[in-house]
């Protein structure tokens, strides 16, 4: 028997490292009922930087965390994931370390990124095309 996947995700939670690693989660699940496991595995790191990058940079000097939003549609023979937050954009900076590659491997993992900066927060928009069988009809 066929069933439709659900053909969105939308979640809105406050910002912080637990909350994206959930996050994370719920999204893999979401990608599991229609996507392989390489696509869903790029798309999942894809989707986790842009959270982690969210909860521990938006909100720095912030006395609250604010929030973060994590929607995906599946449209038109493609998936719009879009991540976004209330916070403050920062630049990257060359940390000389383990961090600051985020937003480079985000890049490498989706067809397309769109980075939005604005006073009131930020907008990570990834593009993936589907595949053949990639449709949102699983078994």
């Amino acid at each position: 028997m066929q069933r439709l996947a659900a053909r969105q995700l939308d979640v809105t939670v406050s910002a912080s490292a637990r909350n994206a690693t959930a996050l994370r989660g719920a999204f893999r699940r979401w990608a599991d009922s229609f996507l392989d496991e390489d696509a869903a595995d790029d798309l999942t790191l894809a989707v986790y930087e842009a959270l982690a990058n969210a909860a521990d940079h938006a909100f720095v000097g912030k006395p609250a965390p604010g929030v973060i939003r994590l929607r995906s549609d599946i449209t038109d023979g493609e998936i719009i994931i879009t991540v976004s937050d209330n916070g403050r954009w920062r630049s990257p900076t060359d940390s000389g370390g383990y961090r600051g590659r985020g937003l480079a491997l985000i890049h490498q993992l989706a067809t397309e990124v769109h980075l939005t900066p604005s006073p009131y927060g930020t907008t990570v928009r990834l593009r993936h095309r589907l595949c053949a069988g990639q449709d949102g009809q699983v078994a």
